[in-house]
C-alpha cells in the first residue's frame, strides 16, 4: 500500500453547485434574448406602418411602409409583449393585437384582392361622389364592379427576417455574459 497515491480535492461541493447553476443561467439568458428581441422587432414593426419614418430619414416612401391615416394599426402592434415559455422553449408573440385593425391588418401583411360589386345611390335620382388618388372630383350615376388588388407588404415578416442577425447578436451576448458569470 506503500505506492498508492491519495487525492483530496478541494472545493469539489462548490465546482458541482456552480455547475447545476449552470443551466439556470442560460435559460435566463434564453428568456433575456427573447425579451429583447422581440423588442427590437417590434420598433420594426412600428417604423414600417409609419410613413413618417421614411420621410424623417430622408427616404422615398416605398410599399414597404404604409401612410398612416388614423394610426390604428400602428398602435394596435405588440410593443411590449410579455415572455412565455412552452415545451419548445420561449417565445415572443408580436404582430398586430386583435381589435379595430383585425380586418385589415392581415389584408397588409398577407395582400389581398377585393371584389367591389357595381354601387348605384339609393336615390335613383341622385349621383355617386368620391375623390381620385390624385384628388379630382367625380360624380357619376353608378360605379362598374372591379376588383381592387392590395399588395402584400408583410410588416410583421419583414421585420422579424430584418432583426434575424440582430437577434443571433443578441442571443450570442447573452450567453457569454451568462457563461462569464459562471467563470466568475
Amino acid at each position: 500500500m506503500a505506492d498508492a497515491i491519495k487525492v483530496i480535492v478541494v472545493g469539489a461541493d462548490e465546482v458541482a453547485r456552480r455547475i447545476a447553476e449552470l443551466p439556470g443561467k442560460l435559460r435566463a439568458a434564453q428568456r433575456l434574448t427573447v425579451r429583447r428581441g422581440s423588442l427590437e422587432v417590434a420598433r420594426r414593426i412600428v417604423e414600417r406602418v409609419s410613413r413618417q419614418r421614411s420621410e424623417r430619414d430622408g427616404q422615398k416612401n416605398t410599399s414597404d411602409f404604409l401612410n398612416v391615416r388614423s394610426g390604428a394599426l400602428r398602435a394596435s402592434v405588440t410593443k411590449n409583449p410579455p415572455v412565455q415559455e412552452d415545451a419548445l422553449g420561449f417565445y415572443a408573440a408580436v404582430g398586430f393585437a386583435s381589435g379595430v385593425v383585425d380586418k385589415y391588418a392581415p389584408v397588409q401583411e398577407y395582400g389581398a384582392t377585393i371584389n367591389i360589386p357595381e354601387i348605384r345611390p339609393r336615390d335613383p335620382s341622385g349621383v355617386l361622389h368620391w375623390k381620385t388618388a390624385d384628388g379630382q372630383d367625380v360624380f357619376a350615376r353608378r360605379a362598374r364592379a372591379h376588383s381592387v388588388t392590395i399588395p402584400e407588404r408583410a410588416p410583421v415578416r419583414k421585420s422579424a427576417a430584418e432583426k434575424r442577425d440582430r437577434i443571433n447578436q443578441i442571443a450570442e451576448e447573452e450567453t457569454a455574459r451568462a457563461l462569464a458569470a459562471f467563470g466568475g
